[in-house]
């Protein structure tokens, strides 16, 4: 992966334009996600607990394009627009709900097999901090969020979700599969407000959607390692 030198980052100076939001809505939702390993790993559509939102609270200014114009992707009354870029540049799925999350809309969808990168996990915190970088060097506007609003945003939208979530997953347990519960002690009565366990999976979910970030911000690089593989192919 390419990141900025101290150099780089010295040159950067926050500014307001962007030369393709759809690419800059895309690089963020890399960022701060990445694919899901457990059941009911969704991610809202709309409310606060959304993507626009969350980008909105880290850039309440919003982001212009180069002719001073608001950005249409981060307007309010275009959340569908917002949505569609997701879903055909980051290949992000949606699925029904079922009316178990207040803030599925009224379509009742969710983005599915997708989670939020945490910062209390110590791993997702790392790969966080070199996605903010790589935010940062790409768009430049992006730099007007601190790293450590970046992570306080962040834990505050995704500890409340996996909150609302770990309820959802607790209610679609079907008595045949159900396992008894242990007691409750002070380590297991709240897990959604603690750090996610890290395991294999996790771990490897959360390094496949940095690859996809670098791979959108630096697609000649992609090129160049698709080109030297067909070339030890052959």
């Amino acid at each position: 992966m390419k990141y900025p030198t101290k150099t780089h980052r010295a040159a950067a100076k926050p500014s307001a334009a962007v030369k393709n939001p759809e690419m800059f809505v895309s690089a963020f939702a890399l960022a701060v996600t990445c694919g899901g390993s457990q059941p009911r790993d969704w991610i809202a559509r709309t409310g606060r607990h959304s993507l626009q939102n969350t980008l909105e609270r880290m850039l309440p200014e919003g982001i212009f394009s180069e002719s001073g114009k608001r950005c249409q992707v981060m307007a309010k009354t275009t959340t569908a627009l917002f949505h569609k870029v997701l879903e055909s540049r980051c290949g992000f799925k949606t699925t029904c709900s079922h009316h178990q999350v207040p803030e599925s809309g009224t379509d009742d969808l969710v983005f599915c097999n997708r989670r939020y990168l945490r910062p209390s996990n110590s791993a997702d915190r790392e790969l966080l901090a070199i996605n903010h970088e790589a935010l940062c060097f790409a768009f430049p506007c992006f730099s007007r969020c601190s790293l450590r609003a970046f992570f306080e945003v962040l834990e505050d939208v995704s500890m409340s979700w996996e909150c609302i979530l770990a309820r959802v997953r607790s209610r679609s347990t079907t008595p045949e599969t159900a396992r008894p519960s242990p007691p409750a002690t002070a380590a297991t009565a709240a897990p959604c407000s603690g750090p996610v366990p890290t395991s294999s999976v996790h771990r490897h979910k959360a390094r496949s959607s940095a690859m996809d970030l670098d791979r959108l911000l630096n697609p000649d690089d992609a090129d160049a390692d698709a080109a030297d593989g067909m070339d030890e192919d052959d």
